[in-house]
């Protein structure tokens, strides 16, 4: 039996590509968005190359919007906030919505429970709440939501500085190998 040339792609094709084929056909373009309801809302500034087409600065602050919303407990919103955040800043837009994936199903349950510790940990009085003055759902909100408020914004901000910071080392090495291999073309 003869197998065609497409044939024999698909057949060796990894199995991670599917998903990046799919993530990339459903990407926000700049091309889709002139004349959108974003474009109206939002202005020229939607169409900026710094949203679409990632540098080393907007790809950075992009990473520390995304991290910085996705640390905060907005369980389905963190896209909004994020990307207006994006256009008002000029960073990417790309990077700041794969930001906020570090919230996700499979680890946002350990990431409330080590926010509310963390909460409890920096003011100890959050911790112990006279349990006779609240009933119902105020008792578990003086419990835990004040923790997890203090924890969630501090978690944030130190992740958006973290990514911030990893996205610069990243792009840096990854500038400094092509230039060696540059080099070492010229040379070899």
């Amino acid at each position: 039996m003869l197998i065609s040339g497409t044939e024999r792609r698909k057949i060796n094709r990894p199995w991670w590509r599917w998903p990046l084929r799919v993530m990339l056909r459903i990407r926000p373009r700049r091309r889709n968005m002139h004349g959108s309801i974003a474009h109206r809302l939002l202005g020229s500034r939607l169409l900026e190359p710094h949203l679409w087409i990632p540098d080393k600065d907007s790809a950075a602050r992009g990473a520390a919007i995304g991290l910085f919303f996705g640390m905060l407990p907005l369980p389905g919103l963190q896209f909004i906030p994020s990307a207006l955040t994006c256009v008002f800043t000029r960073s990417n837009i790309a990077t700041a919505l794969l930001g906020t994936f570090t919230s996700n199903p499979l680890t946002v349950g350990g990431l409330l429970w080590m926010q509310v510790k963390l909460g409890q940990w920096m003011v100890p009085a959050l911790a112990e709440v006279n349990s006779e003055q609240y009933n119902g759902a105020s008792k578990y909100f003086a419990l835990y939501g004040k923790p997890l408020l203090l924890g969630s914004l501090t978690f944030a901000v130190l992740g958006g500085l973290t990514a911030y910071l990893t996205v610069l080392g990243i792009w840096r090495l990854a500038e400094a190998a092509v230039k060696r291999r540059k080099l070492h073309k010229k040379s070899g």
